[in-house]
């Protein structure tokens, strides 16, 4: 499968310059060492250690498994785990935590992007470790700037218009069954719809950040032995949604996810009550 490479482009500088961005729904790159440069000069694995190794946080560890699913699975261990280099597949990192929640003293080391235009405060996650991966999903309703401070990442793309072909869970229909990881490709007899998929690629490095929009789907893995980004996330407009598709498709979804969910829960309580009168 080959991918086309995402656009670099000159930095916003104000919120209409992001909006613009925004509005043109692709993903690109830009340079933000001028907002990072001070995260940049300081945030390693040995400063991390030194101020926060012993902070308990949930940290996922890398797998060699085709499962999605085990991609959740968490622990708690002092983010020092995480800082380690791995001396197998499995070592752990930390991902998708609200960093400046975690590690608080970092706020001052990097500041809120300065060109988000969001009457809420922006959602902020972090991602620590040598071996991060995020397998294939996109964000509901949510724009989003990965910005990456230490190593690079390297990141496969789809548009919305793909989303059909990506074999989404049922019960997260924002996340992709197809176990894509590091350009291996999976047969195409047990996906034949992934193979016409239209992705794009990016490897975003130090002091760059990648515009993400809503809707478009990715999977992400890091490519150094110290990897940190922060992603900012924003309520995306409606208007960008997509529609009739992938607008409609994304709601029905959605709906459709959480009626699931509703009968689930309701054939638990059924079938609880049940399961407690026979063992008496």
């Amino acid at each position: 499968m080959k991918a086309q490479p995402v656009e670099v482009v000159a930095v916003p500088r104000t919120k209409e310059e992001a909006n613009k961005l925004v509005d043109e729904h692709k993903p690109v790159i830009f340079s933000v060492e001028d907002y990072s440069a001070q995260a940049m000069r300081v945030w390693d694995f040995e400063y991390l250690d030194s101020r926060y190794g012993d902070v308990e946080v949930a940290a996922r560890r890398q797998t060699t498994q085709t499962d999605v699913s085990s991609y959740f699975d968490e622990e708690k261990v002092p983010l020092r785990e995480c800082l380690k280099a791995p001396t197998d597949t499995r070592g752990y990192y930390y991902s998708e935590r609200q960093i400046f929640s975690d590690f608080p003293g970092l706020r001052a080391e990097l500041p809120e992007l300065p060109f988000v235009d969001s009457k809420s405060p922006p959602l902020e996650i972090g991602f620590i470790g040598a071996q991060t991966y995020t397998p294939l999903h996109f964000h509901k309703f949510l724009e989003a700037f990965s910005i990456q401070i230490r190593g690079s990442k390297r990141f496969w793309l789809w548009p919305p218009s793909d989303i059909p072909k990506l074999y989404c869970r049922k019960l997260s229909p924002n996340i992709s069954q197809v176990p894509f990881r590091d350009r291996q490709v999976p047969a195409s007899g047990e996906y034949p719809r992934f193979s016409k998929t239209h992705p794009v690629e990016a490897v975003v490095s130090a002091g760059q950040a990648l515009f993400v929009p809503q809707g478009w789907t990715h999977a992400i893995w890091s490519e150094d032995a110290e990897n940190i980004s922060v992603v900012t996330f924003f309520p995306s407009p409606p208007r960008l949604w997509g529609w009739p598709m992938p607008g409609l498709w994304i709601v029905m979804a959605m709906y459709r996810a959480r009626v699931l969910n509703v009968l689930l829960r309701r054939m638990r309580r059924i079938k609880g009550p049940r399961n407690q009168s026979r063992g008496t």
